[in-house]
């Protein structure tokens, strides 16, 4: 959605999802059966894969918009059944503290706040930023696409280890920052600047959020497997399911 915001024509071109919602459920409530729809913001998982804040939560807040068009359709109603989740955590993203005056007693947090701010700056995902960029690219190119993508002004040493990444060219020293892919190395450099860091760009064991709204939503509460999701919502749907599936 990030993307979405900055270009007109692809804004044009491609729905939104909460738009999209909206236009799936008109259509399958006028089936006198009943419908079951999910409704998946999947480009938040592509994100973090990334290590992309900006793009995370430019889709997260897509996703809420859409979930905000499902609650809307069932409020009144007893026959809708509203369950929010997800099926895994992805990098575990996480505001660390930031400030620049340490001393003996342990140092200081003032910039946390304006780093965590300059994420509102972020213009473009980060994908889009690296996109055309190669091996062959300049410092003055690399420094422009950033500036382009991020509204930030990355220092020399940055740009060079940015520039190296790209080339796979990876100091002794500083090895196994480069030896990541550049999308990667970009987003670690971009932690200086926004102080988000992340864990890795992969599928997390950590636990997730399950919210649900209407009838047979008083089965889903506490701590239980995400595949118990499946039996409240047959049970919802009034389907047998035999016991070896």
């Amino acid at each position: 959605m990030l993307d979405h915001r900055a270009d007109a024509a692809l804004s044009a071109a491609v729905p939104r999802l909460p738009g999209m919602a909206r236009a799936a459920i008109n259509r399958l409530s006028a089936h006198a059966g009943g419908f079951v729809l999910q409704i998946e913001g999947a480009r938040v998982d592509t994100a973090a894969h990334a290590n992309d804040i900006g793009g995370l939560l430019h889709d997260q807040l897509a996703f809420d918009e859409a979930v905000g068009v499902a609650l809307e359709f069932a409020a009144g109603r007893d026959d809708t059944l509203v369950i929010v989740t997800t099926d895994h955590g992805n990098s575990n993203p996480g505001l660390n503290g930031s400030g620049g005056n340490f001393d003996s007693r342990g140092g200081s947090y003032g910039d946390t706040a304006k780093c965590f701010d300059r994420i509102a700056g972020i213009r473009r995902t980060n994908g889009w930023t690296l996109a055309p960029l190669t091996a062959g690219s300049t410092p003055a190119q690399i420094r422009e696409r950033v500036i382009e993508g991020t509204g930030l002004t990355f220092n020399d040493d940055e740009i060079d280890l940015l520039a190296r990444a790209l080339r796979k060219d990876p100091s002794s020293r500083e090895g196994y920052r480069v030896r990541n892919a550049p999308i990667i190395t970009f987003a670690q450099l971009l932690a200086n600047y926004i102080s988000v860091g992340w864990t890795g760009t992969q599928h997390t064991t950590d636990y997730v959020e399950l919210v649900a709204f209407g009838p047979g939503s008083e089965s889903l509460n506490g701590l239980i497997q995400n595949n118990d999701v499946f039996g409240v919502m047959t049970r919802a749907l009034g389907i047998a399911v035999p016991a070896s599936v």
